[in-house]
Order: C-alpha cells, then sequence, then structure tokens
C-alpha cells in the first residue's frame, strides 16, 4: 500500500498547471490536459505536469502542435 499523497503538493501542482495554462490562454483546461499524451488515468500529478509542459513549451515540435501551441491565430481545437 503507497504512503497518503501530501497534500502540500496541491499549491505548487496547480501553480505549475497555471503557469502552462498561461502560456497558451486561448487553449479550455480540457484541451491543455488532453495534450498530455498517454494513460492519465494512472499516471502521478508530477509526470501529467512534465507532459504538459513538455507540449506547450515555448519551442514545441512543430509535428505535435504546428505553429506554437497558441499558434498565430489563437488555439485552433
Amino acid at each position: 500500500m503507497r504512503p497518503p499523497r501530501d497534500p502540500s503538493r496541491i499549491p505548487q501542482i496547480l501553480a505549475r498547471l497555471r503557469r502552462a495554462w498561461e502560456t497558451c490562454p486561448d487553449m479550455r483546461l480540457g484541451q491543455l490536459i488532453l495534450v498530455a499524451p498517454g494513460d492519465l488515468f494512472n499516471i502521478e500529478d508530477e509526470e501529467l505536469l512534465i507532459r504538459i509542459e513538455r507540449v506547450i513549451a515555448p519551442e514545441p515540435k512543430p509535428s505535435i502542435l504546428e505553429g506554437g501551441c497558441c499558434g498565430a491565430q489563437g488555439w485552433q481545437g
């Protein structure tokens, strides 16, 4: 059995999620979460944030999101 998760992690995780979201403010929360590839149900919070940050980094891979996460015209998702 795993130890209980530390509730003090929540403000830190939300702050990082906020920074990531502010990078692409035209994205809806669901879109932001869904850009993280793979199994989202069983991953830890830290891994989810790593995946989100990797996708919406300032220089995203063009094969993932052409023209940046928001593109010149804003998010088109």
